[in-house]
């Protein structure tokens, strides 16, 4: 069961932008159509480079997978259960 909402979407209301991250559906999807996938772009504050969506389970573990593709820059990414 997919329990994140527009995981591809990244525009929705379902997800939560820290204050100094942009988001546009803007780039090629896994399968090749234009703009069905979302392109986040950090500013300046790393620290707010964020985007959340608050889930609630009622299992203590899950799987998850995701498909990311830098496009520029530099640093580390991080995927994070609890920020």
């Amino acid at each position: 069961m997919q329990l994140v909402l527009d995981p591809r979407d990244m525009t929705t209301a379902n997800w939560t932008l820290g204050a100094t991250m942009t988001r546009a559906r803007t780039s090629v999807g896994w399968d090749g159509a234009a703009n069905m996938a979302t392109r986040l772009t950090g500013g300046a504050v790393a620290a707010t480079n964020i985007i959340t969506q608050t889930l609630v389970a009622a299992a203590s573990s899950r799987t998850y997978s995701v498909g990311i593709k830098r496009v520029t820059g530099t640093g580390a990414v991080l995927i994070t259960q609890d920020n």
